[in-house]
């Protein structure tokens, strides 16, 4: 007959949180080696991916979490993850959702940025995903192309021609996604700044892209907010503009535009003038 377990033997359940205790009893390197270790089955290298989450998030003041955060950004730590992220995996949202909270600071956004999360994001990208996959992963990307900090040449010029091409296709695409449409959209206006990111937004036929999502809104085939729809102008509007310059030269372009603009001044001071009369 089996004996009772008595007291001493008994073991409380271990909740995700004391789980994810040891990762602030390990070093930087010691985490870097666990979810690049190919030996390890790659749902166990996505659980320690979810300890770091779960270790970061476990302070709820914002002060709190910002500090624990900087105290986690490290350069070999996230390139272990974003190598991780590089893997195919049913569960592979949860490096990309460990991924977001480094864009939460200044410091961890930057080094995010500076160690290749465009080229990773895009690459996820272009393959089938999950959802929740596309939701973290869009939202990481528009965390670091509409912060100042990241919206410089250096960062921006990773964008790619196939990248462009990728980014219609999402939205075009992925109607499960159109939470995230307008994200997307930020995302490629973000390339208009470089001229890299032009380049890569014309041969991929964005012109012709913008103006066909306007005329399935225009139809009632599709809806659009407004940010959507001022963030789709825009971009017809920017667009337009430098393949003018691509096409006439910066010097021409710039002073029809002035005249333009000067034939509006008056029209505008005519108009009022009438009005007043």
């Amino acid at each position: 007959m089996d004996r009772p377990e008595s007291e001493s033997t008994k073991r409380e359940p271990v909740t995700a949180q004391q789980k994810s205790q040891v990762v602030g009893r390990m070093s930087h390197q010691q985490l870097a080696t666990v979810l690049t270790d190919v030996r390890l089955p790659s749902a166990e290298r996505l659980a320690w991916a979810f300890k770091i989450h779960t270790y970061l998030c476990e302070h709820v003041d914002p002060a709190a979490l910002e500090d624990n955060i900087d105290q986690m950004t490290d350069d070999l730590l996230i390139s272990a993850l974003l190598s991780l992220a590089r893997v195919t995996h049913t569960l592979n949202y949860i490096v990309f959702r460990t991924l977001l909270l480094f864009t939460f600071t200044t410091k961890s956004l930057k080094s995010v940025a500076r160690l290749g999360i465009i080229q990773v994001v895009m690459s996820n990208l272009r393959r089938p995903q999950e959802v929740q996959c596309l939701r973290y992963s869009i939202g990481l990307l528009h965390r670091v192309c509409s912060s100042p900090h990241c919206r410089t040449v250096k960062v921006l010029s990773h964008f790619v021609h196939q990248d462009a091409v990728t980014l219609w296709s999402v939205i075009s695409g992925h109607s499960e996604v159109s939470f995230a449409r307008l994200q997307v959209l930020t995302i490629l206006s973000s390339m208009l700044l470089t001229h890299k990111g032009r380049q890569a937004l014309q041969r991929a036929g964005s012109i012709y892209a913008v103006l066909d999502l306007l005329a399935h809104h225009k139809r009632g085939s599709e809806y659009f907010s407004k940010a959507e729809l001022a963030t789709l102008h825009m971009l017809k509007r920017e667009l337009v503009f430098w393949e003018d310059v691509d096409a006439n030269g910066w010097v021409q372009v710039v002073a029809k535009r002035a005249q333009i603009e000067q034939r509006q001044l008056a029209h505008r001071a005519q108009k009022s003038s009438n009005a007043n009369w």
